[in-house]
């Protein structure tokens, strides 16, 4: 697939008609609501909405955006509804991706590939990024494999009373 990429005076990033800028404080609702609905979709099956509940409130999100060592990015149709999110921290000698999340309906468009991306573009003298996935989410396994990641241990993901395991996935840039 080839991308159109246009820059412009606001560092608004614009790819194959998605707009890609970091969170803004007003977007903060929409984004908790967004994730809250793609958990729900996604791992229903396993795990109930009281995580997401509480990881994704706007509260825990505003974190994320106040965060100095914290990169977010959102994905945004071109009326500005946010599709897409990625956020990233920066911790010592590497940088973890802590949420990449996808609305199903914009889901093979090389979305999640951008915001990856954005991710290594921001963080350019860091060789070592990790991240975690939830063992049965086996489309996010695939992705991050496809994105030159490798699956390096597994430990058990703990929500109150409800326990799945997690996989460590890394990825080293030399």
């Amino acid at each position: 697939m080839e991308q159109e990429k246009i820059i412009n005076n606001s560092n608004q990033t614009i790819i194959n008609r998605f707009y890609f800028d970091l969170i803004q404080a007003n977007e903060i609702s929409q984004v908790s609501e967004l994730l809250k609905f793609i958990w729900r979709e996604a791992f229903s099956d396993f795990l109930s909405e009281l995580p997401a509940n509480i990881l994704f409130c706007p509260e825990k999100i505003r974190e994320w955006v106040d965060a100095s060592n914290t990169y977010t990015l959102v994905a945004k149709t071109h009326d500005s509804k946010i599709v897409g999110i990625i956020s990233a921290f920066h911790q010592q000698n590497r940088v973890h991706v802590s949420n990449l999340y996808i609305h199903h309906n914009f889901q093979k468009q090389g979305l999640g590939t951008v915001l990856l991306s954005s991710v290594f573009q921001q963080f350019p003298t860091v060789e070592k990024f990790t991240l975690r996935v939830f063992e049965k989410n086996i489309k996010a396994r695939n992705f991050y494999l496809k994105q030159g990641f490798r699956e390096v241990s597994v430990r058990n993901a703990i929500f109150g009373t409800e326990i799945t395991p997690s996989i460590l996935m890394e990825k080293i840039i030399n």
